[in-house]
């Protein structure tokens, strides 16, 4: 990749960083203040509501925003057309998407009590909708400093209303609705500035070319659905499976964190993709250096996350949240390491949407989400608690591998770098820590295993070259 084009992506990828940071920074504390408050069942109970909607939101963007982003990253002069047809095929697909959010809601719901709460977050669904798509259009456009501007505003003031409501009241349809209300208000907005800073859209009708748009991404709409699925519907199956609310509970709270750390990785996959598109047309090479860049960032990252939760991270999360949350403590660590093949996956899948292998994008998710859907339940029965941290280690392992396989064979990245290297550096890690366990000194065994893995990565991953180009970025930055 030249370093034009590296710097540009990394430009654009720091406004959409900030603006995550920011939110994600402040959907923590708002975890902390919440999970305090409400305690491990009735926090259980209020991300079951937002895991629901969140399971369907991909639905109401049908692949469009990779279009969008693909499209607009090839020739932005004549994007007009493109930008007024989604946004007219999204606003059909938000209205039956959150139409059928109510029904199903109100028809799996157990009780009144979580129907109405469905019901709130299906409302929600509308202004995420909204927020979802002017920020893809955004990201398109190469303008994600304005995403930053809007989330500085509205992320503060939702979270500061809401844990407001939650001190005064504990009622969890309130908070509920705060979020709803929340969510529209900033969709409105971040609409008008998509109109008035980057181009004003017109809604158009036009039947046979929507169905064969629609047709066209059908494969890619799925596979969207059924990535964000592998996020937020474990929490909707464990639900089911586990025995008690206070499980559930504590179950959501790792899946928040999850989510919180892998949303920094997504930032950079939505900054790229504009860049990837117009690489998949004439310079693959930049494709082979992103996916090198990818495996060896998720397997390094999650392994670093892996020994700092297992040192730390267990008495700092009970301590923050709480003596209810001790079995999240435990687990923590287990939790980083699915980090390893889920970010793999989210940042290779980018790879994919760019050359439009939307198809191989649907296996390597769908084959996920089979994996988790019928293995949680056995996980659980069999393993308890950690069963559905297993079943989800296992289900993002499959589509990384998949999504590995169909990159290797298109020669977009060598069987060294698409697996030989991950087996050294994982390898290498996993045996450290099994001599450590056997002596009794897993910490320094787990620390020596993430320094050897570093120094493998450095010697035998990278080239000479590339060894300089991060010695000077790392001395003198210039972006």
């Amino acid at each position: 990749m030249s370093h034009k084009g590296a710097l540009k992506i990394l430009k654009n990828a720091k406004y959409l960083y900030m603006a995550l940071l920011m939110s994600q920074g402040l959907r923590f504390v708002y975890m902390l203040i919440l999970a305090r408050l409400l305690g491990a069942e009735l926090y259980g109970v209020l991300t079951y509501g937002q895991s629901w909607y969140l399971m369907f939101l991909p639905l109401t963007g049908l692949g469009l925003g990779a279009m969008l982003s693909r499209e607009v990253g090839k020739d932005r002069q004549n994007a007009k057309s493109i930008v007024d047809l989604v946004a007219s095929i999204r606003i059909i697909a938000v209205g039956v998407i959150a139409c059928i959010s109510v029904a199903s809601g109100i028809y799996y719901a157990e009780n009144e009590f979580f129907a109405t709460l469905l019901v709130i977050f299906s409302v929600a669904l509308l202004g995420k909708a909204m927020v979802l798509w002017s920020n893809q259009m955004f990201q398109a456009f190469e303008s994600t400093h304005i995403i930053f501007k809007i989330e500085r505003v509205f992320k503060p003031s939702e979270i500061l209303i809401s844990i407001a409501v939650a001190i005064i009241t504990q009622n969890i349809l309130l908070i509920a609705i705060v979020h709803a209300i929340g969510q529209m208000i900033q969709g409105a907005v971040s609409i008008y500035f998509v109109n008035k800073g980057l181009c004003k859209v017109e809604l158009v009708f036009l039947p046979q070319k929507m169905i064969s748009t629609v047709t066209r991404l059908f494969p890619l709409a799925i596979a969207v659905a059924a990535g964000q699925f592998l996020f937020y519907g474990p929490v909707v199956l464990a639900k089911e499976s586990f025995s008690s609310a206070v499980s559930l509970g504590n179950f959501s709270v790792l899946i928040q964190l999850f989510i919180v750390v892998i949303a920094v990785f997504s930032s950079v996959t939505n900054a790229a993709l504009p860049a990837l598109s117009r690489s998949a047309s004439n310079n693959r090479s930049n494709l082979s250096l992103f996916c090198r860049i990818a495996i060896y960032s998720a397997c390094m990252c999650g392994l670093l996350l892996y020994v700092a939760s297992s040192i730390f991270g267990s008495n700092l999360l009970v301590m923050i949240f709480g003596q209810k949350f001790l079995v999240a403590g435990e687990y923590l660590a287990l939790m980083m390491l699915v980090l390893i093949p889920a970010t793999a996956t989210n940042l290779l899948n980018s790879v994919q949407i760019s050359l439009e292998h939307n198809v191989k994008v649907l296996i390597t998710n769908l084959f996920g989400v089979a994996t988790l859907i019928f293995s949680l339940p056995w996980f659980v029965s069999e393993f308890e608690f950690s069963g559905a941290l297993y079943s989800l280690l296992a289900a993002f392992s499959v589509s990384a591998i998949i999504g590995i396989t169909f990159l290797t064979r298109e020669f977009i990245i060598s069987i060294k770098d698409a697996f030989i290297m991950p087996a050294l550096l994982l390898g290498g890690f996993a045996l450290f820590n099994m001599v450590g366990e056997s002596i009794n000194h897993e910490n320094i065994a787990m620390s020596l295993g993430f320094l050897i893995s570093l120094i493998v990565l450095w010697f035998v991953g990278i080239n000479v070259k590339e060894r300089k180009i991060v010695k000077l970025k790392l001395f003198k930055s210039n972006f």
